[in-house]
């Protein structure tokens, strides 16, 4: 489990991802990445939001249209 994994890897920073997640700023988790990377059951114990609408990979199209700008690096 990658998520949970990470999240342990991630302790001196759990305050912040608690209240992250708290807030409600993680958007969704991409479930095409999390199912490859056997992160899935993590992100699901987690209560994670998983986005998939391009085959498995969340849709960048619904940021646009919200107004939002992508940036890729």
């Amino acid at each position: 489990m990658l998520a949970c994994s990470l999240y342990r890897f991630l302790a001196p920073f759990d305050k912040l991802y608690v209240q992250v997640k708290e807030k409600g700023l993680i958007d969704c988790v991409c479930k095409a990445c999390a199912t490859k990377m056997g992160a899935l059951p993590g992100v699901e114990a987690q209560g994670l939001p998983l986005c998939g609408e391009m085959k498995g990979h969340p849709s960048m199209a619904r940021y646009m249209d919200a107004g939002y700008e992508v940036i890729t690096f």
